[in-house]
């Protein structure tokens, strides 16, 4: 816990996804950091992960967003 915000990094366990055009797996071992300021209830994202189609490609997954929690 800093003076302005706590920082915790998650594990993605992995896992599998599917659609009618694109299926896969999304590997395990990817982590993502969030912050939550100390002075609102707002939490940053920025979520990070590799998934794998059936064919084989690779496909590097990045997302960043706000979360508002309640007090």
């Amino acid at each position: 816990k800093g003076p302005f915000a706590t920082r915790s990094v998650f594990h993605i366990g992995g896992g599998r996804f599917e659609g009618p055009r694109l299926s896969g797996i999304v590997h395990s071992g990817s982590d993502y950091p969030m912050t939550a300021r100390n002075d609102t209830t707002t939490v940053a994202l920025d979520v990070r992960s590799v998934w794998q189609a059936d064919n084989g490609d690779l496909i590097y997954v990045y997302y960043f967003g706000r979360l508002v929690t309640t007090p």
